[in-house]
């Protein structure tokens, strides 16, 4: 299945999306300063594209449970457990470096399987040790349902099915105290589900979409990098934070906040791209590697 363009640039707006609601409160007075969060709407944007996504390069195909759940891990896990495991090691060294991030053994395993719990360091809140990572909780939890659909005859409805009855469990019953049950019954699902329905959508009418197929360099290297630029992003605005609070004297000026914010788009941008270019590809370019080894080790010799 060839990349749909336009859904490949909404990948990366809704990565700086993300960034502008974070950067917003990285500075004193300036999530006052620009009040509206519509940043936060692009987690919603992304959680609809993976609906999308998981449908359409999927329907049609003979790809079995395993083979998706593969493909999946080997996109995701990586990167996420690199910068992880990296914030672990940093706070053990620098443990006043970052007053958030408070790992213990216990949340630091769930962090690596995705399981939604309570921050140590932001009580109250279902966060992982890099904080993003909730998003990714949903996203796992979507991966294994979608898996399980490919089971079933008519898949995309027993995806819909279960997903709205999972919220209806979650509206009836809730709410949870529970991260797991919360996380597991949230109206969030309902987005990866009309996402899977687009898909579907799409499928039957893309030949009238045809126009849609304008190209832009700029937008298309945004979007390939779009994981690595959310994954990133919390990182690269605290180390940009740092620097700018030691060199700027003045950082509750209104105008200071207003050049602050498209030096942290542009950094995050450059950041999430070169990660992307040399580890998240990498790990990429590893794993093909192996499984062509591995096809090559099966071939029976003549």
């Amino acid at each position: 299945m060839s990349v749909v363009l336009p859904i490949q640039y909404l990948r990366g707006v809704a990565a700086l999306m993300v960034v502008w609601h974070h950067a917003r409160g990285q500075l004193p007075g300036l999530s006052a300063l620009l009040p509206n969060a519509f940043g936060a709407h692009g987690v919603d944007l992304f959680f609809v594209i993976s609906g999308f996504i998981m449908v359409l390069t999927t329907i049609g195909t003979e790809t079995t449970p395993w083979r998706f759940l593969k493909r999946r891990l080997v996109r995701v896990v990586p990167l996420y457990w690199l910068v992880t495991l990296a914030l672990v090691v940093l706070t053990l060294v620098s443990p006043n470096l970052l007053n958030t991030v408070k790992p213990t053994p216990s949340t630091t395993l769930m962090s690596l399987l995705f399981l939604p719990h309570i921050s140590v360091g932001n009580p109250g809140m279902p966060w992982p040790i890099l904080v993003p990572g909730w998003t990714l909780n949903y996203e796992m939890f979507f991966y294994a349902m979608f898996a399980l659909s490919l089971f079933a005859p008519k898949p995309l409805a027993w995806l819909l099915s279960v997903l709205v009855a999972l919220v209806g469990i979650g509206w009836l019953l809730g709410p949870f105290e529970s991260p797991i049950s919360k996380t597991y019954t949230s109206p969030l699902l309902l987005e990866f589900a009309a996402g899977a329905c687009i898909g579907r959508l799409w499928v039957v009418t893309s030949p009238r979409w045809r126009w849609l197929k304008w190209r832009s360099v700029a937008l298309k290297a945004l979007g390939d990098a779009s994981y690595s630029i959310y994954i990133t992003h919390m990182l690269t605005l605290a180390a940009l934070r740092m620097v700018w609070l030691r060199i700027d004297s003045h950082p509750s000026e209104p105008l200071h906040g207003l050049v602050f914010m498209p030096i942290a788009l542009a950094l995050c941008a450059f950041v999430g791209l070169a990660v992307c270019r040399m580890i998240e590809r990498s790990f990429s370019r590893l794993f093909s590697s192996l499984r062509e080894n591995r096809r090559l080790v099966d071939v029976p010799s003549v």
